[in-house]
């Protein structure tokens, strides 16, 4: 193999750097190194980041894409991306083949691919159908109510939405009476006496002041001076 060949780093299909290269491509752009992936390995990896296509494929199948009218479109949008590669060097046969090969790196979400084929599968999206359909008029009407909440909840009846009593138990947790057995009374402490005066050296080590003088210095001064003999 020599410096301008490489293996595919997914099927390990043979590969060269190609002569010529176009800057202005978008999509299936020719490699100036030798690494990367093979034409079809490409092909499939635009596919699997591409919403709403990566979801359909999960949801159809990779057979779908030997319809010759599938073909066609994906040829339309090479054309429009400047793709350096030609519809005619995709093996979509080898494609179907080699679906479930594994990838190097997950597919890349953004705001424009929000589907993560590795998390949002079709078993998966099927449950979810299938609990809709066996959703009660109860639950469908809790649905679209929390579907309706501002992104700000600003009252306990919102709170009510999402479970059940939750915003009443809140509301009756904030408006205990002062004289419920649920409670603690704290006294109100008498008025202490004025502080007795005293050097910084009585507590230096005091960590709020330093030995300046405050409340906690006077309490381990207080502390120390009714241990210490007369």
């Amino acid at each position: 193999m020599s410096a301008n060949e490489c293996k595919c780093e997914r099927c390990s299909a043979r590969c060269r750097v190609a002569t010529k290269r176009n800057k202005a491509a978008k999509m299936l752009r020719a490699s100036a190194v030798p690494h990367g992936l093979c034409v079809n390995c490409a092909a499939h990896d635009w596919l699997r980041n591409t919403y709403p296509v990566n979801m359909l494929l999960d949801e159809s199948g990779a057979k779908i894409l030997l319809y010759p009218h599938i073909r066609e479109q994906f040829a339309e949008i090479m054309r429009a991306a400047n793709a350096d590669a030609t519809i005619d060097e995709i093996n979509w046969n080898l494609i179907v083949e080699n679906w479930d090969l594994p990838w190097r790196h997950r597919a890349k979400q953004s705001a424009l691919n929000p589907y993560d084929p590795e998390i949002d599968k079709p078993e998966v999206r099927r449950e979810r159908r299938e609990r809709l359909r066996n959703m009660t008029d109860e639950e469908r009407e809790r649905q679209r109510k929390i579907a309706e909440l501002p992104m700000t909840l600003t009252s306990f009846d919102q709170l009510n939405v999402l479970q059940d009593g939750l915003g009443d138990k809140l509301r009756d947790a904030f408006l205990v009476r002062a004289d419920s057995d649920q409670v603690e009374i704290i006294p109100i402490p008498p008025k202490a006496d004025p502080y007795e005066i005293y050097t910084p050296g009585c507590f230096s080590g005091c960590k709020f002041c330093g030995g300046n003088g405050c409340a906690a210095c006077d309490g381990e001064f207080q502390k120390a001076r009714k241990q210490s003999p007369v």
